[in-house]
């Protein structure tokens, strides 16, 4: 469960963008050999937090390039918006998938790619 919350701190603008992604790495790492469930668990939040962070950079690449070529309002807009939609969806779905952790289910998020792949 803690590595799955630690994923929150992305969003805090007083922890360094990279730090939330290595402390849950850190704690995946320390801890998937106590238990499969563990490992499961830290495994898909930290891919979900990866393509988060990936998608919010292709949405920002995406909204430069158009804006380069005239249309910046709505490029700039449209950019926003999405940006603003992933990081709600990264801090419900971690924050939903935190709970069902707990409960000891392990929850699979939607749009994840599998960065960490299982052995």
């Amino acid at each position: 469960m803690w590595c799955h919350l630690s994923n929150l701190a992305l969003w805090f603008p007083l922890i360094p963008f990279p730090f939330s992604l290595l402390l849950a790495l850190m704690i995946w790492r320390t801890n998937r050999s106590r238990h499969p469930f563990i490992n499961e668990s830290g495994r898909e939040a930290i891919n979900f937090t990866s393509s988060i962070i990936l998608y919010i950079f292709i949405v920002f690449a995406i909204s430069l390039t158009i804006c380069g070529l005239g249309s910046a309002d709505v490029a700039f807009m449209g950019g926003v918006t999405a940006i603003v939609l992933l990081i709600l969806t990264h801090f419900f779905a971690i924050v939903f998938g935190s709970i069902k952790v707990y409960t000891g289910i392990v929850y699979k998020y939607p749009l994840t790619i599998g960065f960490l792949r299982s052995n």
